[in-house]
């Protein structure tokens, strides 16, 4: 009998730790197992953690849009909440994978009637056109790179810098996810780790490996990391802001981690940008960190200011109300 099997028969059978177990286990040797994943999103609804839940789903739809179970089980979890209008679109998809699929039509009518009472929160802004693309990324890093660096945080970086910089050891190694052309990196170089930098840009990427860091392109949205793939701390800013499945991107950064996960992101701001899908609070900030096995929890708020000067020789500052976020993780393992 295969694991995947043998994880169903157990959770028929009532067996939920064991079922979790065999799941894992085949993740482990099949990272892009979605029968696993959406297994594990039920076993996440089924004891409530909704988050979670919706979550492994996500990602599932996100590599196969048609997945017509993980459909249904989104569709599940956004009825508990009482919005499942927020589900339209994804079943929109299954249904042109599914034209005759009974259920999925009905789920689709029944979202549809729930579409207009649905109003996204201040913290949950509305679907925006999809721009996280290596095409689009990297046409952004040609203009930018060598000619109009400006996103120079010097605060933010600063402030990851010290909390590094007290507890790393020679040669401990930092991974900045979502890296773009390596700033944050060139910031931390005299901390004399050893750097790695993940984009989904192979421009930005270039830039990165050209200053003498490790560099890799991927889309870290739909990675799963290996089972023995550790860095000792891994970073990011500007990057959260950017995902849909926070949650999901969360739980892969904090699996990659030995020691602790830092990161930055804006502080309940959606700025005006297509890029942005998540505006951050310290409550939702706390309530994503929850689900982690976190030894400790640090949030700190500030002012990031930066000077642009924009075409036309006009100079202005930037400012950014930020969260400086520090996941810490128990011993080593």
């Amino acid at each position: 009998m295969s694991l995947l099997k043998k994880g169903e028969m157990l959770f028929a059978q009532g067996d939920v730790a064991g079922a979790r177990r065999c799941f894992l286990d085949v993740l482990q040797e099949e990272p892009g197992n979605l029968e696993a994943s959406n297994n594990l999103g039920v076993i996440a609804f089924y004891e409530d953690n909704q988050e979670e839940a919706l979550a492994y789903f996500t990602d599932v739809l996100r590599r196969d849009a048609g997945h017509r179970e993980a459909t249904i089980n989104v569709c599940k979890v956004y009825r508990k909440q009482d919005r499942l209008g927020k589900a339209l679109s994804c079943i929109e998809k299954a249904c042109a994978v599914h034209p005759d699929d009974n259920e999925l039509r009905s789920l689709y009518r029944e979202a549809a009637d729930c579409r207009d009472s649905y109003v996204p929160t201040p913290t949950e802004p509305a679907d925006k056109e999809n721009v996280n693309t290596r095409d689009y990324w990297d046409s952004r890093y040609e203009k930018e790179i060598g000619r109009d660096e400006w996103r120079r945080n010097l605060l933010t970086f600063g402030k990851i810098k010290t909390y590094l910089g007290v507890r790393v050891c020679p040669n401990d190694t930092i991974l900045d996810i979502g890296c773009g052309y390596g700033l944050l990196l060139d910031t931390l170089r005299d901390l004399n780790c050893t750097l790695f930098g993940w984009d989904i840009s192979a421009r930005a990427v270039r830039r990165v490996g050209d200053n003498g860091y490790a560099g890799r392109v991927l889309d870290f949205t739909t990675y799963e990391p290996g089972p023995s793939e550790r860095y000792d701390y891994v970073v990011s800013s500007e990057f959260l802001e950017h995902v849909e499945d926070v949650p999901g991107v969360l739980r892969k950064m904090f699996a990659l981690a030995e020691k602790a996960v830092v990161f930055a992101v804006p502080n309940n701001c959606l700025e005006d940008s297509k890029e942005h899908l998540q505006c951050f609070t310290r409550q939702k900030v706390a309530d994503f960190a929850g689900g982690l096995a976190c030894k400790k929890i640090y949030i700190e708020d500030f002012v990031e200011e930066f000077v642009h000067d924009r075409p036309g020789g006009e100079t202005v500052v930037i400012t950014r109300p930020t969260l400086l976020v520090v996941l810490e993780k128990g011993s080593r393992g």
